[in-house]
């Protein structure tokens, strides 16, 4: 599983042994379908990374989904907020989840991975905002 990790955008300034950490650092979690992952309103308490399965949402009545490979909740870590959206389980899947508290661990124990991992955070969020951003200015 760490080569699907390996490969995201995410954790793509880290060595092999870094992202290994970081894996073990979260847990593998499965879900069935139809069951909720979380509630919009709730406090956010983690990075989630859709592992296999497809979850869904839906904003303003367009449904989204997440399948392999997507990652989201991801400011999570390192600020104190409330989901935006509900997130449920079309099929049994398998996601990654990485607590706060857990982070917060890290932070204590390896500050210069834990910073780094911050940084890689706020690019990949940057970087969706940016996306969102073209999508609007263009219309």
């Amino acid at each position: 599983m760490s080569n699907l990790f390996e490969n995201l955008d995410l954790f793509s300034d880290f060595s092999e042994k870094q992202v290994k950490a970081i894996f073990k650092l979260g847990e593998r979690k499965l879900i069935d379908a139809d069951e909720l992952l979380f509630s919009e309103g709730e406090i956010s308490k983690g990075l989630y990374i859709v592992l296999g399965g497809k979850l869904s949402t839906s904003y303003n009545g367009v449904k989204k989904y997440f399948t392999a490979g997507i990652i989201f909740s991801v400011l999570s870590l390192i600020t104190n907020s409330k989901h935006r959206l509900t997130v449920k389980s079309e099929q049994k899947s398998q996601y990654f989840y990485l607590t706060k508290e857990r982070y917060v661990k890290l932070k204590e124990n390896s500050p210069k991975f834990a910073l780094k991992l911050q940084e890689n955070i706020m690019k990949h969020y940057l970087e969706k905002t940016e996306k969102l951003e073209k999508i609007f200015l263009e219309k």
